[in-house]
């Protein structure tokens, strides 16, 4: 998974499509709280606030072991709350979702 970087002052048309490539793609984000969540991204507003769909609630151990989880739904993840945002991207789409992303952190 690549990380998905902070947004910084570029053009509202350039950020729109950019962020049209995110959709529909599996996102993992660690909240501050330490659970995980597991989904499809549908949204992102322009507090970069995120909508999952179909997202699982995963709890971890010291170890990195599941020791819970349970399915949620569509969850609005805040930016205030998320520690670490991770896309997961196909070995073809990489490339491209690098640079996408290294544009997002200007």
């Amino acid at each position: 998974m690549a990380e998905i970087s902070s947004v910084a002052a570029q053009p509202e048309a350039e950020i729109v499509t950019q962020g049209r490539q995110l959709i529909a793609k599996r996102v993992r984000v660690n909240v501050r709280d330490g659970r995980e969540l597991v989904g499809e991204l549908q949204c992102i507003d322009k507090e970069q606030n995120l909508l999952l769909a179909a997202t699982w609630e995963l709890v971890r151990d010291k170890a990195g072991n599941v020791v819970d989880q349970k399915q949620v739904g569509a969850v609005l993840v805040p930016l205030a709350v998320r520690a670490a945002t991770e896309i997961e991207v196909m070995p073809s789409q990489l490339e491209a979702m690098q640079q996408l992303l290294a544009a997002t952190s200007r």
